[in-house]
């Protein structure tokens, strides 16, 4: 059932990616315009907060950790930064970044395996396959186009997304209740 659930949360994400590729541009102009600066701001914001959360998590709720995890979770972020500043011209692109690392953890929950590398590398094809589809779909819409950038940017969001799962994933061998 568990698994049935994962996919279903997988399956409702994609669609929600999907139906909003023609208004979401439109969304963020208009926010910008009202609002001038302020919406990169919240985003950036909200991506502290979320760096913040994992650190604490992995510090409080996971216990000492190697300097291993906390590697994949500063990899995570500087890549999340540097394209933060890549795609620093189409602000709208940056809350895509977000979206498809979220879509990595997404897809890792629902082929989660016994092999985790296994897993790891599923969930970031799925993820890329799932961004390429997304920029093909924009070849169709008005006042989008398909851009193979865009769809490399998406899979390696989906690699990073799937850098912070590594991360924060606790071992096999703990002991629940110290957790």
């Amino acid at each position: 059932m568990n698994r049935f659930i994962n996919w279903l949360i997988f399956f409702v994400y994609v669609a929600i990616i999907y139906s909003t590729l023609g208004v979401v541009q439109r969304i963020w102009d208009s926010l910008a315009l009202k609002y001038g600066g302020l919406p990169t701001y919240i985003l950036y914001g909200l991506f502290g907060v979320f760096v913040v959360g994992c650190l604490s998590y992995m510090f409080f709720y996971l216990g000492k950790r190697g300097l291993k995890d906390y590697s994949f979770l500063a990899a995570a972020v500087i890549g999340y930064i540097c394209l933060f500043v890549i795609l620093k011209r189409y602000a709208s692109e940056r809350v895509h970044t977000l979206e498809y690392g979220l879509l990595g953890y997404i897809s890792y929950r629902a082929v989660r395996g016994k092999n985790a590398l296994k897993s790891y590398t599923f969930a970031v094809l799925i993820t890329a396959i799932i961004g390429n589809v997304d920029e093909l779909i924009q070849f169709f819409l008005p006042n989008r186009y398909y851009d193979p950038r865009d769809a490399i940017v998406n899979a390696l969001c989906g690699l990073l997304g799937i850098l912070i799962v590594h991360a924060l994933k606790r071992p096999k061998n703990a002991d629940f209740k110290n957790y």
